[in-house]
């Protein structure tokens, strides 16, 4: 069904006839906010989108094309709906973020993963020795990443700590409230490999 998403305007229709249905029952209230895509333009959550570079999937928000689709498609959605705060959640590197126009959100979004701090310091501690559809693997990273957390505790939950302090620091610079719904430890993708490392 996302694969038939082609525009932002697509996009945004699907929202708010969503947001039409939750009105008819009454519960249009209940919304804090809405992320129109999760950790856009990944591409297990936005198939439909083709960023410029096209290698520009996970993390690849801040380009223009990309830019183009996020502030029309809000820019629809608020039109119909005006108290319903409609964001995109990102995994952004602190520097496009702190320099992008994000003028157009109500909310900053980023979701922040401890395998990415450090450039990726995680990844290469724990290793990625299995396909990820083998079940050997999930108990092998298990293993290596309770040890590998468990011998600097302090160092990762450190990592973190920066992380999440850096974006508040990007959220100030914006005048955007910062929202993260996602800080996690435990992370496995087909491009960077495994870590389960602290807590999410």
């Amino acid at each position: 069904m996302r694969r038939l998403i082609r525009t932002p305007a697509d996009m945004a229709r699907i929202w708010n006839v969503t947001f039409e249905i939750i009105r008819a029952e009454g519960l249009l209230h209940t919304l804090l906010f809405v992320d129109l895509c999760n950790e856009w333009p990944g591409i297990s959550c936005a198939p439909f989108f083709v960023n410029q570079p096209p290698e520009l999937i996970w993390g690849g928000w801040h380009t223009a094309p990309s830019m183009q689709w996020l502030t029309e498609s809000v820019r629809l959605v608020r039109a119909a709906f005006r108290r319903i705060p409609p964001i995109y959640s990102f995994n952004p590197n602190p520097a496009h973020a702190a320099n992008a126009d994000l003028a157009f959100l109500d909310l900053f979004e980023p979701h922040i993963w401890i395998a990415e701090c450090n450039g990726g310091e995680c990844y290469r501690e724990v290793g990625h020795e299995f396909p990820l559809a083998d079940p050997r693997g999930s108990y092998a990273r298990q293993d290596k990443a309770d040890k590998t957390y468990a011998a600097r505790p302090g160092c990762w939950q450190n990592l973190v700590t920066t992380e999440i302090r850096t974006y508040s620091e990007v959220s100030r610079r914006h005048g955007k409230p910062l929202v993260t719904t996602k800080c996690w430890g435990a992370i496995d993708n087909e491009k960077n490999g495994p870590c389960s490392t602290g807590a999410g």
